[in-house]
């Protein structure tokens, strides 16, 4: 009898006799699952009482991947005491038809998928389900078990930890019969207040990408888990939250933060922690001094570059420009870059303008600016102050006189949606937003339009019928991630960056498209000719984009 057999012909007598002393689920945990790992869910276990056996999935319907309900909600720490739930792929119907510009704005809901933001009420989310045993109260586990059975209880871990490892045989770090088998990639982001749509859209890229890479076996023989985290856009907690976060030793992977301010916030605890980082939203200056983290977006001076570029083809009479912003610190565009870039292309920059909370419609901001000289005005922040400048400009009957220029908030529908006709003509720049132009799907990039087909599949559209809940950026993070991974071999830090800064990625694999590569030098992997520029345009009771500019 070899030495798995005879500690196994000591426990089971051992087992039967202190089984009787233990609640279901603490029984299925000493029997089934006591490595390290497993005597840390018995932990947990013992904790929620019942949990583990009422605790219900998220729903999985067609169309529906997981989504987080309010009951899901995770606490600060009471994610590390959840049984991890493998992402799956999950089963997909027909191909969704892409919504007709024409009729935008009249569509109904497209999909279910959408979240409220009084849904998201707590700080953490993650793909497993949080338990309904916990509100019923069932009491703590382990204080059912009497005097003589614990020391058994315990033995009976021991020996049957023992009997496991004897049967796999030693542990190879990265495969799947690791005692962690879970990666964890963790999202910053805001999922509540003006940013909140800006969140549950990053989410689902992440977790269509972990899908995707799941279904094919995982990354290095680990189940990719995606933890959303909401920051609320604000720079204290988002600190909070990462320090946190980088604890846990499945952490391989953070996203986010979502704005300049809270990046920085929590820029020295991912340098310290020597963890990969990568970012969409993150400004020029701010990507400094951050050696792990990568940017998976045009830089400012190439978006604004190209901006520029279409500024002096299409309104040459142009000669002034000037800046509106909200005064955020740091601000995302500083006076030396715009001077900088409109003085190399031959146009006098008058000065920067931020309206303030009794300017509500940014009349006074526009004013300033126009009694300067400006002929077109950049407005850097949210949809909201897009909106706000936008109104300004229509209020002071300067449409067609002063040109609006812009960068992320313009691209959110919200922005027209709000501002309504005052935002047709503007201009912005960014990333491909091919859905919501009138081109075919046959000339959208092949990588584009794969991430289109599955963030559709599993999300649809928002609640106003138009915008797709997926942006292909985010998911383009976890795709050069796990490649920089994958070419490591391991998920150690130093390791992965110095992969990743060798990555070269054709068009035809990524969301976004393009060819997408980073260096040493050089973290922001999306090139200046990848970059498009959209205007506005009114179509039928809604609204669509042209483009201007850009590849294709």
């Amino acid at each position: 009898m070899d030495a798995a057999g005879a500690i196994q012909g000591l426990v089971l007598p051992l087992q039967r006799g202190v089984r009787r002393g233990l609640s279901q689920e603490i029984q299925y945990t000493a029997g089934a699952d006591l490595s390290h790992r497993g005597r840390h869910r018995l932990r947990c276990h013992a904790a929620a009482g019942h949990r583990a056996r009422q605790e219900p999935r998220p729903h999985q319907g067609q169309g529906y991947a997981g989504h987080a309900r309010p009951e899901h909600l995770l606490r600060a720490r009471e994610v590390q005491c959840r049984r991890p739930e493998l992402l799956q792929e999950r089963p997909r119907g027909a191909d969704p038809e892409r919504p007709d510009p024409d009729g935008l704005a009249s569509r109904g809901r497209r999909s279910h998928a959408d979240v409220s933001d009084t849904d998201l009420v707590g700080p953490f989310r993650t793909s497993p389900a949080a338990s309904q045993g916990e509100a019923a109260g069932h009491g703590d586990a382990a204080s059912r078990l009497s005097r003589a059975s614990r020391p058994l209880a315990v033995l009976a871990a021991v020996l049957v930890t023992g009997c496991a490892a004897i049967a796999r045989g030693p542990s190879v770090p990265g495969s799947a019969g690791s005692s962690q088998r879970t990666v964890k990639i963790v999202l910053l982001e805001s999922f509540s207040g003006d940013r909140a749509a800006v969140g549950r859209r990053a989410e689902n890229s992440l977790r269509v990408q972990a899908d995707l890479l799941n279904a094919r076996g995982g990354l290095l023989g680990r189940h990719l888990e995606v933890v959303a985290a909401d920051d609320e856009s604000n720079a204290t907690k988002a600190r909070e939250l990462a320090r946190e976060q980088l604890t846990d030793g499945q952490v391989q992977l953070v996203v986010g933060p979502g704005t300049s301010a809270t990046f920085d916030a929590v820029k020295p605890l991912l340098r310290q922690a020597q963890l990969p980082n990568c970012v969409t939203a993150a400004a020029d200056a701010t990507m400094a001094a951050a050696p792990f983290s990568f940017r998976a977006a045009p830089s400012d001076r190439d978006r604004l570059a190209s901006l520029i570029s279409y500024l002096r083809r299409s309104h040459p009479d142009v000669r002034s420009i000037g800046l509106i912003d909200s005064g955020e610190q740091p601000a995302r565009f500083g006076d030396d870059l715009l001077a900088a870039q409109a003085g190399g292309s031959g146009l006098a920059y008058v000065g920067r303008a931020s309206p303030g909370p009794g300017d509500p419609d940014a009349a006074a901001a526009v004013q300033l600016l126009t009694s300067r000289g400006a002929q077109a005005a950049f407005v850097s922040g949210p949809p909201e102050l897009a909106a706000r400048a936008a109104a300004g400009v229509a209020a002071a009957g300067l449409q067609g006189r002063l040109q609006l220029l812009g960068l992320d908030g313009f691209g959110d529908y919200s922005f027209p949606a709000t501002a309504g006709e005052a935002a047709t003509g503007s201009a912005f720049a960014g990333g491909i937003q091919a859905y919501l132009t009138q081109q075919s799907e046959a000339s959208w990039p092949a990588g584009y339009r794969d991430f289109f087909l599955r963030v559709s599949h599993a999300y649809g559209y928002g609640s106003n019928g138009v915008e797709l809940q997926g942006d292909p950026a985010p998911a383009d993070c976890v795709l050069q991630w796990s490649r920089a991974v994958e070419k490591a071999g391991t998920f150690t830090g130093t390791a992965v960056t110095s992969a990743w800064e060798q990555l070269d990625l054709p068009a035809t694999e990524t969301a976004l498209g393009v060819r997408e590569s980073a260096s040493p030098g050089n973290h922001t992997t999306v090139p200046a000719e990848a970059v498009f520029v959209y205007s506005w345009v009114k179509s039928g009771t809604g609204y669509r984009l042209r483009q201007l500019a850009g590849p294709g």
